[in-house]
Order: structure tokens, then sequence, then C-alpha cells
């Protein structure tokens, strides 16, 4: 039985299944990771949409949004049409 050495693990970057995954990894990246980083970001600050200052207050937003009547309607709403319109096909 002949056993083939490990390669190491910076030579997979040489490889053809690298080439091929590099663009589809960058787009991913670029399109979903980095908005996903960045709007958690936002969602620490308080800001107004258009003002140039963003004042960190960390999780205060969520503090309120967990005490706000109407989130709590609209994340039932939602569980209602995801199991019940999963439910109806």
């Amino acid at each position: 039985m002949i056993v083939k050495p490990k390669r190491p693990w910076y030579l997979f970057w040489m490889s053809p299944a690298a080439v091929f995954l590099a663009p589809a990894v960058l787009l991913y990246s670029v399109f979903f990771v980095w908005p996903a980083i960045q709007a958690f970001y936002v969602s620490l600050t308080e800001w107004g949409g258009f003002a140039p200052e963003m004042r960190f207050v960390g999780l205060t937003n969520f503090r309120e949004l967990f005490y706000e009547r109407r989130f709590w309607r609209a994340l039932t709403n939602n569980f209602i049409f995801m199991f019940g319109g999963g439910a109806a096909t």
C-alpha cells in the first residue's frame, strides 16, 4: 500500500478547485458578508440615516425592541405566515 504524503494547506490555492471557488467566495463576501457586518454595526448605533454622525449605543436598541408591542405582533404575524403558508402548500 502506497501512502501519498499530505500536501500543506497553503498549496490549496494552487489547485483548480481554488481557481473556480475564488470568484464565488469573493462575490459572496462582497454582497452578503460585508453588508451583514455593516448592518449589525448600524444596529448598535443611534443614527437617523442621513446625519453623518453615528452614536454608539450598544445593545440598547435591541432592549427597546423587545419591549415594543408592535415588534412581537409583527413577529407573530411572520411566524403565522411562514408556517401557515408552508402547511397550505
